[in-house]
């Protein structure tokens, strides 16, 4: 990965570092198996990952046939938000599981009060419906599970990316597409 050195292993498992701070793991067991049935299942599955973390889900999704799958959640710290991004690469006898994290060291904030007054000013987001609309679990409305403030918001959706590229959701996301064996979770 360009601008990871890699450092001693941890627990078994490698480990990277940048020059931002941002982390990377990989941990291989000798398991095999899949990420869920479905889409729905695995959602699901990464709902629950991210809920174990007390964070909240952003984003998931799984190949077709079950052999990989991807999910970023967000948590606070007083610093701000943090995104880990998480690989699944699943064979008949080996699991790797690829883990990024980055977090937000300065600007905080930036991304999400830009975009929020951009919909503000186009009427997508009014000041009424801020508290219902701007954030919220990417697949069920009604999820509760944590925090509000800790799921996903309209700022996290990958068409800002381009415009944010030191926001650690932006980081994750690139570094999990370029990971062995990924694939695009933006397609």
């Amino acid at each position: 990965m360009i601008g990871f050195r890699e450092h001693e292993p941890q627990n078994g498992m490698r480990v990277w570092r940048n020059d931002s701070g941002d982390l990377l793991t990989l941990h291989v067991r000798s398991i095999g198996g899949s990420f869920g049935g479905s889409e729905e299942e695995t959602r699901n599955l990464a709902r629950g990952v991210a809920e174990r973390a007390q964070a909240g889900l952003v984003e998931a999704g799984r190949s077709d046939d079950g052999t990989r799958a991807w999910l970023i959640y967000k948590k606070r710290n007083p610093m701000g938000s943090y995104y880990t991004g998480m690989l699944f690469d699943f064979s008949l006898f080996l699991d790797r599981i690829w883990t990024t994290i980055a977090g937000q060291r300065d600007s905080r904030g930036v991304r999400e009060a830009m975009v929020t007054q951009e919909l503000l000013a186009a009427g997508e987001l009014t000041l009424d419906d801020f508290d219902t609309k701007f954030s919220g679990d990417p697949y069920d409305p009604s999820y509760a599970g944590v925090d509000r403030k800790l799921l996903r918001t309209l700022s996290d959706d990958a068409r800002y990316d381009a415009r944010f590229p030191d926001h650690p959701l932006t980081k994750v996301r690139a570094v999990l597409q370029a990971l062995p064996g990924a694939f695009d979770p933006m397609a």
